[in-house]
C-alpha cells in the first residue's frame, strides 16, 4: 500500500516554492504539497514512504521516523539540529529549512546546494544522509559532528600551536583538493565551516555548501559576492571575477585565525 519516493525525484524544491507560495504551502494539490526529494539513498528501505495518493504529510513521516533534540546552530534562513535515528538509535544533524522563508531564487540555491552535497564523498566532507522536502520545510539529514566547530574550539584555546594548526589546514586543503577534481569551488571557507568529528579534536570536515558551485578551469570567472566576508578573497567581495583559488585564500586566513587566536 505504500510507495517510495527516494529513488526518483519527484519535484525540484525551486519548482515547489515556484508553485507554493503561501505561507503554509497550501496553494497546490495535495499530491504536489507532500513530495519527497532525495538524491541519496535511505538509511534504510522504508525509512520515508507515502501513500500513492500522497494522503500523509512527509513532516509527520519524518517526525516518526526522527526524533529531534537540542539545537546545535541557527542560520538565517534555517536551524541545525541533533536529531536520533529512531529505528537505529544513530545522532544525526538536522538542517532544517522553513519553505514560507524562501523565494524562488533561495529555493534554486537550496536545490543547487543539495545536487552538490549529495555527490560528495570525502573523509574530510561532512557527508549528506538524505534530504525530504515536505509541504513546509525542507530536512538535509547529515552526519553529527560531535567535537564543534574549529572557531568554538579556538575560543577557548586562545590560540593552536603548529602541529596542531597544521592538521587542520591539513585536512581543509584535501577537502579543497577533492572539491577541485570534481570541478567544485566552496565559496566560503571559515573557522566556522570546520567541524571536528570528535571530542579528540582530531579529525576535521568541511561542511555547508550552500554557495558552493560548478567551475572548472577555461570557465568565465565567478563574480558573485558570497561567503564569510573576514575570510573571504579581495576580489570575491569587489566582485571582480574570482576563481577556485579564491577558496585558498580563505584557507590562508584561517591559518592566520588558528596560529594567532585573533579573528581578522
Amino acid at each position: 500500500p505504500y510507495t517510495t519516493l527516494f529513488r526518483s525525484r519527484t519535484m525540484s524544491i525551486s519548482d515547489f516554492v515556484a508553485t507554493h507560495d503561501s505561507p503554509e504551502g497550501s496553494q497546490g494539490s495535495s499530491a504536489s504539497s507532500s513530495r519527497v526529494s532525495s538524491l541519496k539513498a535511505p538509511l534504510s528501505p522504508n525509512v520515508f514512504t507515502c501513500s500513492p495518493k500522497f494522503t500523509e504529510p512527509e513532516e509527520t513521516v519524518f517526525e516518526r521516523t526522527y526524533e529531534m533534540k537540542d539545537v546545535l546552530g541557527r542560520g538565517s534562513s534555517g536551524t541545525v539540529s541533533a536529531a536520533v535515528h529512531k529505528p537505529t538509535g544513530q545522532t544525526y544533524a538536522v538542517k532544517t529549512f522553513r519553505l514560507s522563508r524562501f523565494t524562488t531564487a533561495l529555493g534554486t540555491d537550496l536545490s543547487r546546494e543539495i545536487d552538490i552535497h549529495s555527490s560528495l564523498e570525502h573523509p574530510s566532507v561532512v557527508q549528506l544522509k538524505e534530504a525530504v522536502l515536505g509541504s513546509k520545510n525542507v530536512h538535509l539529514v547529515m552526519e553529527h559532528l560531535a567535537g564543534g566547530t574549529v572557531a568554538k574550539y579556538l575560543e577557548g584555546k586562545g590560540a593552536l600551536g603548529e602541529p596542531e594548526a597544521a592538521r587542520v589546514i591539513e585536512q581543509a586543503l584535501l577537502a579543497v583538493e577533492y572539491l577541485n577534481a570534481q570541478g567544485l569551488v566552496h565559496r566560503d571557507i571559515c573557522i566556522e565551516n570546520l567541524m571536528y568529528e570528535g571530542s579528540d579534536h582530531d579529525t576535521v570536515k568541511l561542511i555547508d555548501f550552500g554557495t558552493s558551485v560548478q567551475w572548472k578551469v577555461g570557465m568565465i570567472p565567478m563574480s558573485r559576492a558570497c561567503g564569510n566576508p573576514r575570510c573571504a578573497a579581495p576580489e570575491v567581495l569587489r566582485k571582480q571575477g574570482y576563481t577556485s583559488d579564491a577558496d585558498m585564500f580563505s584557507i590562508g586566513v584561517c591559518a592566520h585565525e588558528l596560529l594567532t587566536g585573533v579573528t581578522v
